[in-house]
């Protein structure tokens, strides 16, 4: 989830760590009135994804197939940070 920003909350991933199994998928939905574009890096990643953009009020999905630690930023919001980890 992206929440909706408030006065004392904005740009984060809620949950920010989440623990899944090969073969489930993951929605983000963004709740907020702002674009974001998140993604991660192999570099820092067991592998990667890429969402060029979910818009205010759209989602995204990813299914992970391999296991291994996922970790992902907003490119535009650089503090907004999440991890997911994939069991086998």
């Amino acid at each position: 989830d992206i929440p909706k920003a408030t006065g004392t909350m904005k740009n984060v991933f809620s949950p920010d760590n989440i623990i899944i199994k090969a073969g489930d998928t993951v929605r983000w939905v963004n709740h907020d009135n702002v674009t974001h574009v998140i993604g991660s890096f192999d570099f820092i990643s067991d592998g990667h994804f890429f969402a060029p953009s979910i818009g205010p009020y759209a989602t995204y999905q990813y299914t992970f197939a391999l296991p291994g630690e996922y970790y992902y930023i907003c490119f535009i919001h650089n503090s907004m940070i999440g991890k997911i980890t994939v069991l086998k």
